[in-house]
């Protein structure tokens, strides 16, 4: 979960709020009304991340069926708040998904906490250096643009990676060590 925050945070936060650049750039001024709506699927898909590590260790650990059950309450909060939700537009739909994504998550996470015997404080501090570099970045992009959709993905992502260096050194080495570094490759194998 440390890990994919490290990069789900970043990237929901990123695209919440460079949603009209991002419709502008790739879709044109026809299409930026549309920038709330892919704001709140940020938010959804962020919240989803969260908590998706979850569910797989359930199945790995044979609570298929606990799984099956968050699921079903899931839809039962889901389904009645979309159809609510529809009557009063898309970005109402998007802005459902996304408060029902994040109440679910919590779910998840503390029935994931009490389940594998993992504190849920021990599951926050993980978050928390990416929650709080996010936060930052969220600042900076809140506050100033650069105007151009490739240098506000560059100054935020710089912003986040600065940030995290500040609060995390050792989150951000482990990414440069194990994704950023090229490995030599693989010899071929022996015919």
């Amino acid at each position: 979960s440390r890990y994919v925050s490290a990069v789900t945070v970043p990237a929901s936060l990123g695209m919440f709020f460079l949603a009209k650049p991002i419709m502008l750039a790739c879709f044109g001024k026809q299409w930026a009304s549309g920038a709330p709506i892919l704001a709140l699927l940020a938010l959804y898909v962020g919240f989803g991340s969260l908590s998706n590590h979850v569910g797989n260790a359930l199945k790995a650990t044979g609570r298929a069926s606990l799984l099956a059950g968050l699921a079903v309450i899931k839809a039962c909060l889901m389904v009645p708040s979309l159809i609510v939700a529809a009557h009063y537009g898309a970005a109402a739909v998007a802005g459902t998904l996304a408060g029902v994504s994040a109440v679910t998550t919590v779910m998840m996470l503390v029935v994931g906490s009490r389940v594998l015997s993992i504190p849920l404080s021990r599951t926050a501090k993980a978050f928390a250096p990416t929650f709080a570099a996010g936060a930052v970045m969220s600042v900076a992009l809140a506050m100033w643009q650069p105007g151009n959709l490739i240098l506000d993905v560059v100054y935020g992502a710089a912003v986040y990676t600065i940030a995290l260096q500040l609060i995390d050194p050792q989150l951000v080495r482990w990414v440069v060590e194990n994704l950023l570094k090229r490995r030599p490759a693989a010899p071929a194998p022996a015919q």
